[in-house]
């Protein structure tokens, strides 16, 4: 490949590919999810690390509370005792306070025992309440302080109203133990302390401590129960947090689903919107854009090349071997032209059969031709499609900036100016030039000259007699189509036909010279047919078959009188529909001519398959015809006989000279027309010459007159 192709100036990514930095919805979700489960799961977490101590701590809180008013509540029931009943019976002598109440009739306890009796009573619910002292009471004898007590007692002397509490595990099992300063708070008490004989101290008085009333509390079971109680929730948390994970990592999976189809429809919603279906190239859209950005480029050079591509005779391509074969071709040609370039060069698909090439950063109109002869080259073998192999070839018209443009509008129009140019000169390739945009002004006022010039009453029709070449008689008459432009005189048919096609109005043009033909053909004499010739898209027209009816109504010409010709193209469209017309137009009496015969593709075939009355041999035989061992003398009676052997006439186009003549009787054909016989004539001296043969009568044979 060329190296300038290889070397262009790249500025940065290609209009239209520069990458967007942008955060996608699929990152957004999975940041959502993924915070989501990562906060729970730390809450779970922290949950599952404080739950237990907090449940625990909570457990025992509530042993202590409840140690605490057992205490309370025995407080006030021996305060109750003391006061309410002992007062009672203290000087009764039916009543002993001792410490042997249980075994003695009469005995009552003194508020020590009946503390150890309650106590006694409440160890059924796990709570044990002592009183002690370093103090030795009766029946206490020297039995000593635990740790515990030990502690209490030191730190209560200093705080009375302070609570010791402290936990301990005793035979396995977990116990809290607390204890409250013993007070003297009654003047008995204090009495009794200090006049009983066995009483180590005798100078007690109110507020002072005696003693501890500790409280022990078995909180073994409440613990495992908050332990158990504390797993079961962490569990649960645990479960709800993997279930909770679980699905919102289903919801994320089905939305990262969601998102990616969406986002994949995105990208081919955007991929369409700039890239051709068919053959996978950028379109319009992508070639505007990257124009439209190579021009804008601030301070670097604008100098490119866009090079229009059009693929020669690509609709009769493909409407002869169908769609499949036709995208075959474009998607090869398009992959052949791709695979000569590199970015920044740009091949983008914009109609049809056309492609656009934008070559960035090059004006060398040398290098240009030697790429352009290297395309052609790539193009030339034949692509294999389903029909078979395909050679195509191409057409292109190259513009370059900035002397052909400097905008992209300019730019594309001077290129497809120098493709249609190409096309009409036969050229496989021409770059842009000055003189074209005058040809390209003409032709855009031809075509608004054209639109008026049926009502401005510019067009007439002139006849070509068809001759019987046996007696040199006029056997009918081709209506031609003329049109008379006010500044440019006579326009050649082959110039306006064309366009009037393009604007749509060949329908109302080609009815119009119906029905002129008609009017003067109703002024011949009965034995003289008149020809005309329907173009392609008038043929391909859903009302053909009763306009030419009304036409005929309006102006009484006879059916049978009347000779459409008709050429390849105008059938190659849809056979079967082309078949159904032809049958009602012979159906109502219309002759019906197959034109210029051997310039097609499948003249034989369109023979067999369509009714025709007239077989009309292309001019390019009959030339041929005068010229000894020629091929196209022997093409010229071979359809002369074969026309013979399906029972059509055959009229020879274009005889010129008396030689051409000689041949074309020789052969064995019927009628012809031609310059030699008569050129076209306006309908005023084609009615004189019809009204001096009437006249003269039979003439010498055409033949002799040749001779």
């Amino acid at each position: 490949m060329f190296s300038f192709v290889q070397t262009f100036a790249s500025t940065g990514p290609p209009p239209g590919t520069a990458p967007r930095l942008r955060v996608t919805a699929i990152w957004r979700i999975w940041t959502l999810i993924g915070s989501t489960i990562a906060g729970i799961g730390v809450a779970v977490a922290v949950i599952a690390w404080q739950l237990p101590e907090t449940m625990r701590a909570g457990t025992i809180d509530s042993a202590y509370y409840a140690a605490l008013e057992a205490a309370e509540q025995l407080r006030v029931t021996r305060a109750y005792y003391t006061d309410a009943v002992l007062a009672k019976v203290r000087d009764h002598k039916d009543f002993t306070l001792t410490h042997e109440h249980k075994s003695s009739a009469a005995g009552l306890p003194i508020p020590a025992s009946f503390v150890k009796d309650v106590s006694e009573a409440l160890r059924q619910r796990n709570i044990g309440i002592d009183l002690v002292s370093p103090y030795p009471w009766p029946q206490r004898g020297t039995a000593a302080l635990d740790a515990f007590e030990s502690d209490a007692w030191e730190a209560l002397k200093h705080d009375k109203s302070m609570i010791f509490r402290r936990q301990e595990t005793h035979d396995g099992e977990r116990w809290l133990r607390i204890g409250l300063a013993d007070v003297l708070t009654r003047q008995t008490c204090v009495d009794c302390h200090n006049n009983h004989p066995q009483s180590v101290k005798r100078d007690w008085k109110l507020g002072d401590v005696r003693g501890i009333m500790q409280v022990r509390k078995n909180i073994e079971q409440p613990l495992q129960e908050a332990e158990s109680r504390a797993k079961s929730i962490i569990g649960s948390l645990a479960s709800a947090w993997l279930f909770t994970a679980a699905a919102l990592l289903l919801a994320g999976f089905g939305m990262h689903r969601r998102t990616r189809e969406k986002e994949k429809t995105q990208q081919r919603i955007e991929h369409l919107a700039f890239h051709d279906p068919v053959t996978g190239l950028g379109n319009w859209a992508l070639l505007s854009e990257r124009l439209q950005s190579f021009f804008s480029r601030p301070g670097l050079s604008q100098k490119c090349a866009v090079v229009c591509l059009d693929v020669a005779g690509f609709k009769e391509i493909n409407e002869m071997l169908g769609h499949a074969a036709g995208d075959q071709i474009l998607q090869c040609v398009g992959g052949r032209l791709e695979g000569l370039f590199k970015r920044p060069a740009t091949v983008v698909r914009t109609n049809a059969d056309e492609f656009v090439l934008l070559l960035p950063d090059e004006d060398d109109a040398g290098r240009i031709d030697a790429l352009m002869g290297e395309i052609v080259s790539t193009l030339a073998e034949p692509i294999q499609t389903s029909a078979g192999p395909i050679a195509v070839k191409i057409v292109c018209g190259i513009a370059m900036a900035p002397r052909d443009g400097n905008s992209e509008d300019n730019l594309l129009k001077n290129a497809d100016l120098a493709l249609q140019n190409a096309k009409a000169e036969k050229k496989t390739w021409l770059h842009f030039e000055a003189a074209m945009n005058a040809e390209r002004h003409r032709q855009l006022q031809l075509k608004n000259d054209l639109k008026k010039a049926l009502e401005r009453d510019e067009f007439a029709v002139h006849f070509q007699p068809v001759y019987d070449l046996a007696t040199n008689r006029i056997t009918a008459a081709e209506a031609l189509l003329r049109w008379r432009h006010p500044q440019l005189g006579y326009v050649s048919p082959a110039i306006f036909i064309p366009i009037a096609e393009t604007l749509r109005i060949i329908d109302e043009i080609g009815m119009w010279a119906l029905a002129k033909a008609c009017e003067e053909a109703m002024h011949w004499p009965a034995r003289i047919d008149l020809a005309i010739n329907l173009s392609p898209v008038q043929f391909r027209s859903p009302t053909l078959v009763q306009s030419i009816a009304s036409v005929l109504s309006k102006s009484g010409f006879p059916a049978k009188r009347l000779e459409l010709e008709v050429t390849e193209t105008a059938l190659i469209h849809d056979e079967k529909i082309a078949s159904e017309i032809l049958q009602d137009l012979r159906a109502s009496g219309i002759r019906v001519a197959l034109d210029d015969f051997g310039t097609g593709f499948a003249s034989l075939s369109y023979l067999h398959a369509f009714p025709f009355d007239n077989l009309k041999i292309d001019r390019r035989f009959t030339g041929d015809v005068a010229r000894s061992q020629s091929r196209g003398a022997a093409i010229f009676g071979s359809a002369v006989a074969l026309a013979h052997t399906l029972s059509m006439e055959t009229t020879a186009e274009g005889i010129e000279t008396p030689e051409q003549l000689e041949r074309v009787c020789s052969a064995g054909c019927k009628r012809g027309q031609g310059f030699l016989l008569s050129k076209p004539l306006p309908a005023e001296e084609m009615a004189k010459l019809l009204a001096a043969e009437a006249s003269v009568g039979a003439c010498t044979p055409a033949t002799e007159q040749a001779a």
